[in-house]
Formats: structure tokens, sequence, C-alpha cells
């Protein structure tokens, strides 16, 4: 975890060490999730002003805010590495008001399977790089997730990336090796309602496999991190690469109707949102916390 040292006179910058290059340097004002993704994050239909609503696990509440989650992380140049490697890559490809290029790309193309709602695609069914760019933004924000400082908040990925890991991933990130202990599944969803939707990092266990995940505007990210499970390498026998590529309607997931129940059972609506809407069920774009 990086050591902030002392602010600077900007409000953005504060002095300490980079997480990433462990240098003592002026530190940036870093997002977990890329700025851009927040503007996209939004409830429009429901008359909202343009603020996305935050759904919070722990308090068991949801609020529309313009709260971005950042921490004094990085320097510049580490930044700028984020940015280069993944952040500009993705912000080409992720669900916005304009379209979904990811999901045009894939329906595009011939799936090398298919079952129900979910298909499924050979890697160089998109540009190399893309594939690189979705790579390289998937494995930073795992690591950011490892590394951030929660303070009093509770930390929903809860260190699930270890020592070894969070050691290899950082040294991926700053170009000085590759990963050969990940296979990656990158899912672009096909229901148009949901693709507002930002969940932060977290992590479960299936059987010995650890699956670490997060989704945003419409792409799921899920990592297999470690040991991987014979049923879970066989989807990447056929495309001879440790990402593969899917389609599926996010609406069917056990992943959406449980947080549907959530939201429905559970959750209190606070602040301007519960004024606006105070019997939210379903909501179609937000940030999940929990």
């Amino acid at each position: 975890m990086n050591e902030v040292q002392g602010k600077l006179k900007g409000p953005s910058e504060a002095y300490g060490t980079c997480a990433l290059c462990k240098e003592d340097v002026a530190l940036i004002d870093s997002h977990l999730i890329p700025k851009a993704a927040y503007k996209h994050a939004r409830i429009s239909e429901m008359g909202a002003d343009g603020n996305p609503i935050r759904i919070s696990g722990p308090q068991r509440t949801a609020c529309q805010t313009t709260a971005q989650v950042t921490r004094f992380l990085l320097c510049s140049d580490c930044e700028d590495l984020f940015s280069k490697h993944g952040e500009k890559g993705i912000g080409t490809l992720w669900s916005t008001e304009k379209g979904f290029p990811l999901r045009s790309k894939l329906i595009a193309a011939e799936p090398l399977s298919a079952s129900g709602d979910f298909a499924v695609y050979r890697p160089n069914d998109i540009a190399n790089e893309d594939l690189c760019a979705l790579r390289y933004f998937a494995v930073s924000v795992f690591w950011r997730a490892q590394v951030w400082d929660w303070g009093r908040e509770e930390d929903p990925y809860k260190r699930a990336l270890g020592e070894k890991y969070e050691g290899e991933f950082r040294s991926f990130l700053l170009g000085e090796s590759d990963l050969s202990s990940i296979r990656l599944m990158v899912l672009a969803n096909t229901n148009d309602a949901l693709n507002g939707y930002i969940s932060f990092p977290r992590a479960s266990r299936q059987g010995r496999t650890w699956l670490h995940e997060f989704t945003v505007l419409g792409i799921k990210f899920v990592m297999a991190v470690g040991y991987v499970s014979e049923q879970i390498d066989s989807l990447f026998s056929d495309v001879e690469n440790d990402t593969i590529l899917l389609t599926y309607d996010m609406i069917n997931t056990s992943e959406f109707s449980g947080l549907a129940k959530f939201v429905q059972e559970e959750v209190s609506v606070k602040g301007r949102l519960a004024k606006k809407h105070p019997q939210i069920v379903r909501p179609k774009g937000a940030i999940d916390r929990s």
C-alpha cells in the first residue's frame, strides 16, 4: 500500500510513494475505475440529473451521487502507463450512448460455439491491440483493488490477489514480464438496458479456483488466477490463448437476479433519489459497491 506523506499545493496531487514504481514522487489522485466511465453510468430514463446511482452492499443503501472512488496512488508516469496500455483502448470498446463497439465486433464474427444466451469467440476476432488493451486494463484494475486504501470503508475485494500475484501483476504492468498465471474471460453484454452498470472488483472461490471479476459499461471481466480447474481451462484449449471473448445477456444471470433481489428487498433509498423515486426496482445504470 502506498504511503502519502503530505499534500502539495494543488488539490489533485500529494507527495508519497507510488504504489507501482515505488518512487517517492508527486502522486496523482487516481481512479479505481476510469474517470471517463462515470459519465456513461447514468439513468436518464428515470429523469435523473445525469449522476449515477451508487448501491452500497455493507450500508444497504442506494443514492444518487457525483462522488468517484479515488486515492493518491500513482505518479504521473505510471498513470500514463495505465492510460496508454489499457484505458484509452477500453474507452473505444465499452458501451456508450453512441453504441457498443466491442459487442459489434464480436457479433460480426462467427462464434466458436454458442449455447443459450452465451456465445464464445476467438481472441483474433478483434484486433490484437484491442485484445491487449482489454487484458492490460483488467490486470490493472485487479491490481489497483489489491493495493487500494479504502480507509474507513469496507474493502469489497478483501486483498484477494495476495502478495505473490500482486507482485507478478505489478511486474507485468511495468512491462518487466508477462503473466502465465491467469485465464481471462471478457464478456460483452447483449442487453442494452444494463450497460450503464459498474461493479467494483470482488473475488470468490469455485472449488480450488479463485475467480476475480468486475463489470464496467457492458463489459464483464472474469479472471482465474493461480490454479485453474480443468472445466475452466477447457474453455481456452481451442484458442491457444489465455484470453477468450464471449457475449451474454446479463439480465439472465445469477449476478443480476441477486442484485435485483437485494435492491428490492434490502436497499434503503437515500437523498434526492428517495424524493424522486421512492420505489426503485432493477436500476438501469448503477455503480455496485457491494
